[in-house]
Formats: structure tokens, sequence, C-alpha cells
């Protein structure tokens, strides 16, 4: 049968309005301070942290990993998922040895990429 037309609250559109301009504030900001750069730190291989700057490139395409003498751009289509804190270790973590699972804390985010990388 014919659905009913949604039958929303007085205020639900003003309530809508807002929260998507906040949306576009903050979506605005995270993509400024990533053009200009942000000072991240990257978990290597061998447990080692490596301090690094990661930028969006100008055309939004790539996320750009800088550290001395070379640049390492990761292709925002190729990202699959963001895991964030216990989520990040657990994801992050599936071929890890066990001392480095320590290393990373709620604050880190790994980057899961095509072919079963992360970053």
């Amino acid at each position: 049968g014919a659905q009913s037309p949604a039958v929303h609250p007085a205020g639900f559109a003003d309530q809508e309005q807002d929260q998507r301009r906040c949306l576009q504030v903050c979506l605005k900001s995270f993509t400024r301070s990533l053009l200009a750069g942000v000072s991240v730190n990257v978990l290597l291989d061998d447990g080692r942290t490596r301090l690094a700057e990661a930028r969006l490139d100008s055309e939004l395409t790539h996320l750009v990993l800088h550290v001395p003498h070379a640049q390492h751009p990761v292709s925002l289509r190729c990202i699959e998922s963001v895991a964030t804190g216990e989520a990040a270790a657990v994801d992050a973590t599936l071929g890890m040895p066990v001392r480095r699972r320590s290393m990373l804390s709620e604050c880190s985010a790994t980057l899961i990429i095509q072919g079963g990388q992360f970053l």
C-alpha cells in the first residue's frame, strides 16, 4: 500500500537546518586545517614513531604525508574506512606483533586502505 507522509514535530525543519549548517562549518574547518597541514606521529613497522605532516593536496584527492626528504600520497578513493580508539587498535593490529598494540592509544586513528594495507 501507499505510505503515509512522515509527520515531524514543530521545529524539526529548523533543527535539521541548524545541524546541516553546523556540519558544513565543521567540514570547512576540517578541510582548511588539512589543506594547511597537521602534525601527526606515524607508527612505523618496527614500532618506532616518526613525526610527519599530513596535508590534503589542492585537488582534494590525496592525503599526503610529508616526512623529511619524502612525500607519501594516499588516494582518498583508496581509503576504505577510518578506525579510531579501540577499533583502531583492533583493526590495525591484525598483522602486528603484540608489543606494538600498546603503542596505539585512544587518540590514534588508522586508515584502512584497499589491498589490506593500513596507515
